[in-house]
């Protein structure tokens, strides 16, 4: 079967060749073009792929303040332009360009002419059924564009950010692999780079983009710890923690890094490793696991701890949670969780 052609544009390197490349298909052309982001470092390769994207997607129109009215009311304010003096101000610092550009994609295609007064609900359901894709994504997008529009008021263009409910986030991912289904992931885990990044998503509970980002600088084996927020790096709401290493982990970490050609810990042939999914889903197809995703894999490391009867606090520093978002996906799997509250009641009901 041939392979899917993406819609989106990518990211990806040639043999021979350190430099990482911007690959696309122009509409109607089934021929991949492609664009050298003249680097060799995966983060500055993303930050231009997310300027590619956005200068792709801005409509040629795009409305301006008046000239002399530099604050304007929403019902005079267009989508676009929020969005561009949204990504003029913060594509030096965005934690995920690639990501935003996309985002202001999806926007620019369906909303162009929208004034952000007139965001209302008819409107959003019919921007995701134009859409066609899931709820969580529609509410990445408008939380793209609020951060814009919030951007806008504080710079002094707006007088205003009317607010606008969310699309719902969907159910969540519940899936967990139990001790005998990892024990079959590990072993049909051929590719050393993939055993690695499955070992350190185990191991730590760590985000897919954390585990790919990792250099070897940012493990420190003297003291046991990995900080998964390299030094350049802005803290987000996704938080990267200050992780120990177990002593599993750090057999396999030292392992690895007596052959590393890569200052990343998770690379392939010498290069860093840009996606992980195809790899980790043939491993599950081998070892007959369905619905198995990198994000199991953190959720897996979550239930084990707190199954185990660690600290939802604890496992909130951990994983970069909030302590109530914690609670609420792994409380129920402690054993003791709840019983000395309810012990409380009890005892005050017992003498009536």
């Amino acid at each position: 079967m041939p392979p899917k052609r993406r819609d989106q544009p990518w990211v990806g390197q040639e043999t021979g060749s350190d430099n990482w490349y911007i690959y696309w298909y122009e509409p109607g052309s089934a021929r991949v073009k492609r664009r050298s982001t003249g680097t060799r470092d995966r983060k500055e390769a993303d930050a231009a792929l997310g300027r590619f994207i956005t200068a792709r997607a801005e409509a040629p129109d795009i409305t301006e303040p008046e000239r002399f009215s530099p604050v304007l009311p929403p019902d005079r304010f267009a989508v676009e332009t929020a969005i561009r003096h949204y990504l003029e101000q913060r594509a030096s610092d965005l934690s995920a360009p690639e990501t935003a550009g996309y985002c202001a994609q999806a926007l620019l295609k369906h909303l162009t002419g929208t004034m952000v007064a007139h965001l209302t609900p008819a409107v959003w359901k019919r921007y995701e059924r134009e859409r066609g894709v899931k709820p969580a994504t529609v509410r990445r997008e408008q939380g793209f564009l609020r951060a814009a529009i919030n951007r806008c008021v504080k710079d002094g263009l707006l007088t205003a950010a009317p607010d606008f409910d969310l699309a719902p986030m969907g159910a969540g991912r519940t899936r967990a692999l139990d001790e005998s289904e990892i024990e079959h992931l590990l072993a049909e885990c051929r590719e050393p780079h993939l055993r690695l990044f499955v070992m350190l998503a185990l191991n730590t509970g760590a985000r897919r983009g954390a585990i790919l980002d990792l250099t070897w600088p940012q493990i420190d084996f003297v003291n046991g710890l990995i900080n998964l927020n390299p030094a350049d790096r802005i803290q987000t709401a996704k938080r990267r923690a200050v992780v120990p290493i177990s002593d599993t982990l750090k057999d396999a970490l030292r392992y690895s890094q007596e052959t590393a050609r890569s200052p990343y810990v998770v690379a392939y042939r010498g290069q860093p490793v840009a996606a992980i999914k195809t790899a980790l889903g043939h491993a599950c197809d081998r070892a007959g696991l369905k619905g198995v995703t990198s994000h199991t894999l953190r959720h897996t490391a979550g239930t084990l701890m707190a199954k185990a009867g660690v600290d939802l606090w604890k496992i909130a520093q951990l994983l970069g949670h909030s302590t109530a978002k914690t609670s609420e996906l792994y409380a129920h799997f402690q054993p003791s969780w709840g019983r000395e509250a309810v012990a409380v009641l009890g005892s005050i009901t017992r003498s009536r």
